[in-house]
């Protein structure tokens, strides 16, 4: 994304930008060069500055800079920084909330400090050359153009490539290249004499805290209203219409809920599905119920898949192409000139609610959250680089900030910024402390819709195909008992269950070859628990395998895609892995991630 490049100790020259909405603005000595590159909004958020003393750069947009300057009696925003930056020389932007990223130099240290915010949606990658000297930029492209101009050896890292094929996505402070880093959520990167340090400066926790139901959901609305009321305020600071992603399910529906009730009512809400599915058909009727403007972008037939070469200059394969191709289909179309922040319900599931299913905290495995697994042994043997306390915190840093964040970059981030209210630290933190029993399956996200926001609750809620209302009228129902017996290790209804008459229906029509048995999801030769999902009707928002065994020119592109591709890979147990993926399995997603994978490497070798 837009942020910045710089070079440190070293004579390479910078690749040039191919950015066209940007804005740019350099600072160049012989021992350095910095130059910011950003949209062309909020740029009083925004600065690259120096002094006798240092240099600044900050990039993105901080939603209390306003109170900063207040509670540091500053001038305007540049003197409340380096106010904050005197005070706390080497966390002061832990003080920040919003989506951001920067750099400071100390000229008579010759010290150098990058940092991201606290989810690190605002990317810094980095790499020590091979004259000692240092890259970094807040782009994959800007790294690998840069070192392909400069000659710089790039090799493959085999574990990134392996979670790109099973988890989806590269974890950790991983990429594809082995030389190059990426600065990881909460943390900052320290570079003195050549040597550098990556300091942990904020960490979020789901250390329980018991409380009654009524405080809960009192603190969660306080919180989320006034991360919404930051969010949209920023848009009115700056004269900009507000943009909103609006689905069928919950967190952006509450974002776009809120904001209304909050005075924001003059909202653009956005869909993107396969037509007519739920997501479009419930966001289309709150829109209308809100009397809001309404956009929607059709994903039928998996056009966005011919995407894959466009996007994949954005992600460089850090995430599945097809998480930011779909996003982008709808995005690259629209005019972002008299709009501001595109707000969106981002992993809003797993704060107010949780990853896990069963509210009990277990241990971290590198299977958390992967897309797939027919080949993840490959990975049995990789040793997380960070303390994970438990699987929640594990997959909220990889799959919530590491994946989602990729999927992020493909809302118009060269024309504007995004951020969802569910990332506000204070209300992050305050919500992951809501024991489990809690944020499993949605209860108190539920109780506090039905309690502050009832009428929110009255539409359908994509996830469950029924009202939050409907689903807790089921619960109250006098649970089904089955009778069953168990025939050759099969459990099988007997003539007192009452799904009986249905088994024997099924099992009559099964006989007469009217109806087939069902088959696995996946593969046979393997466990079917390891096997893929598969979306082969078209009821879904991205109905991957529909498009794929329904449109025979999809069908094609992907397999010529992979023909004439798959001999970059110079991995022969890679290639073989990924040829079992995209040749023998079923599901679509099997050989997404594969294709994800040349497309990166196309792009770097």
């Amino acid at each position: 994304m837009p942020g910045f490049i710089a070079t440190i100790g070293t004579n390479i020259k910078a690749a040039p930008s191919t950015e066209n909405n940007c804005i740019y603005n350099s600072i160049q000595t012989d021992r350095y060069y910095v130059e910011h590159r950003t949209c062309n909004k909020f740029l009083n958020d925004k600065f690259l500055f120096e002094n006798d003393e240092y240099i600044y750069l900050l990039d993105g947009v901080v939603f209390n800079n306003h109170q900063l300057i207040d509670k540091y009696k500053a001038l305007d925003w540049k003197d409340c920084v380096v106010n904050m930056h005197k005070q706390d020389p080497l966390t002061f932007y832990n003080e920040f909330r919003g989506s951001f990223l920067g750099l400071v130099y100390n000229k008579q240290k010759d010290s150098w400090l990058f940092y991201t915010d606290h989810i690190g949606d605002k990317q810094i990658f980095y790499t020590q050359l091979e004259d000692g000297g240092w890259l970094i930029g807040t782009e994959m492209s800007y790294m690998a153009d840069t070192m392909h101009l400069n000659k710089q050896v790039m090799t493959p890292n085999r574990d990134a490539a392996y979670m790109v094929i099973t988890l989806g996505y590269v974890i950790e402070n991983n990429t594809l290249v082995n030389e190059i880093h990426k600065l990881v959520a909460g943390h900052y990167l320290a570079i003195t004499n050549g040597k550098f340090q990556e300091i942990q400066y904020h960490r979020f926790s789901n250390t329980p805290v018991e409380r009654s139901k009524e405080e809960m959901i009192e603190e969660i609305d306080r919180r989320f209203r006034n991360a919404v009321r930051h969010q949209f305020e920023k848009d009115k600071e700056y004269g900009y219409k507000h943009m909103a992603c609006l689905s069928g399910g919950l967190d952006s529906r509450m974002t776009v809920w809120v904001a209304h009730e909050l005075g924001y009512q003059r909202q653009l809400n956005m869909t993107f599905c396969q037509s007519n599915y739920t997501d479009f058909k419930v966001a289309q009727q709150i829109a209308t119920d809100l009397r809001h403007d309404f956009m929607f972008k059709t994903l039928d037939g998996g056009n966005c898949i011919y995407d894959i070469d466009v996007v994949s200059k954005i992600s460089f394969g850090m995430a599945c192409f097809f998480g930011l191709s779909h996003t982008y289909s709808m995005f690259s179309k629209v005019n972002f000139k008299d709009y501001g922040i595109i707000h969106s319900g981002m992993i809003g599931d797993v704060v107010v609610g949780s990853y896990l299913y069963c509210p009990k905290y277990e241990s971290a495995q590198i299977t958390n959250g992967a897309y797939s697994e027919e080949v993840i042994d490959k990975l049995k043997s990789y040793q997380f680089k960070y303390t994970y306390p438990n699987s929640e915190i594990y997959m909220i840093y990889n799959r919530g900030f590491g994946f989602c964040g990729q999927g992020a970059l493909a809302y118009g981030h060269t024309d504007t910024e995004t951020y969802s209210p569910f990332y506000d630290v204070e209300f992050m933190e305050y919500c992951l402390s809501i024991p489990l029993e809690w944020r499993c399956g949605h209860k108190i996200y539920k109780e506090w819709i039905l309690s502050k926001y009832p009428d929110a609750a009255d539409y359908i809620w994509e996830r469950i195909g029924k009202t939050i209302k409907d689903s807790l009228v089921d619960n109250l129902k006098k649970p089904i008992v089955r009778y069953t017996m168990n025939i050759a290790g099969k459990e099988i209804p007997t003539p007192r269950d009452p799904y009986f008459g249905a088994y024997t229906r099924g099992f009559i029509l099964r006989r007469l070859g009217i109806r087939k048995k069902a088959g696995k999801k996946n593969i046979i030769e393997k466990d079917s628990s390891k096997h893929t999902f598969m979306l082969d009707t078209k009821e879904n928002m991205n109905p991957v395998d529909y498009w794929y065994y329904g449109n025979p020119e999809l069908r094609c592109f992907m397999d010529d895609y992979w023909n004439q591709n798959k001999n970059i890979i110079k991995d022969q147990q890679l290639l073989k892995d990924m040829m079992y993926l995209y040749t023998d399995c079923k599901a679509t997603y099997d050989k997404l991630q594969p294709l994800t994978l040349l497309a990166a490497y196309k792009l770097l070798w």
